[in-house]
C-alpha cells in the first residue's frame, strides 16, 4: 500500500455519498464524543461468519481514524441517522506511513 492509496481510502470517507456522519460516544468516563467520518455498512449474505458472530442486527462501520480523539474500543456508542449501535470489536487498519489510517468498528444495533 503507497501513500497516494492511502489518501484515497480516506477521501472516499469523505465524499457524501459514502460518508453517514457517525456520532462516536466513549463507553468510559469521561465518555468524550465525536462526530466522525464513517461509512456504515449493514451486514448481508456474504457475511456468514460475521452474522454469526454479531447477530442479524451486526454492522460494519469504517471510520477515519484521525477524527477520533482517542481509540474507539469494545462498548462504545455509535449513532447513526437516529440508529444506535453499540461497538463489540474494533479493528485497526493501519496506512503506508504506519500510522492509524481506519478503524473497522463490527457493532451490533439496539
Amino acid at each position: 500500500m503507497t501513500a497516494a492509496m492511502d489518501s484515497a481510502i480516506v477521501g472516499l470517507l469523505a465524499r457524501p455519498e459514502f460518508d453517514h456522519r457517525p456520532t462516536w460516544t466513549a463507553a468510559k468516563p469521561p465518555a468524550p464524543t465525536a462526530t466522525v467520518s464513517g461509512h456504515l455498512r449493514q451486514l448481508g449474505k456474504g457475511d456468514e461468519e460475521l452474522i454469526n458472530a454479531y447477530g442479524t442486527d451486526g454492522v460494519e462501520i469504517t471510520c477515519k481514524a484521525a477524527d477520533f480523539p482517542q481509540s474507539p474500543e469494545k462498548f462504545d456508542a455509535f449513532v447513526v441517522k437516529g440508529h444506535r449501535y453499540v461497538a463489540q470489536d474494533v479493528r485497526m487498519q493501519v496506512g503506508f506511513a504506519g500510522a492509524p489510517l481506519l478503524y473497522r468498528i463490527y457493532a451490533k444495533g439496539r
